[in-house]
């Protein structure tokens, strides 16, 4: 399945809209990750590989994953 223009059509939207440029540019533009809970990124990496994703997508998780409070 080809998802590209999917997410193409995703980052348009974030990058043109008042909500994704007020509210989620700027929660990107503030996120550190130089501070990472290893145990939190190795576990989500570690479950979401279990469930078939590859690594891009594994350490895409995982860096939100750590984020999360």
């Amino acid at each position: 399945m080809d998802l590209i223009s999917f997410y193409d059509k995703a980052l348009s939207d974030v990058a043109t809209s008042p909500i994704g440029r007020n509210m989620l540019l700027s929660l990107l533009a503030h996120l550190n990750t130089e501070i990472v809970d290893e145990h939190r990124f190795d576990d989500g990496a570690d479950y979401v590989q279990e469930c078939g994703l590859n690594d891009k997508q594994c350490e895409a998780v995982a860096y939100g994953v750590h984020h999360v409070i």
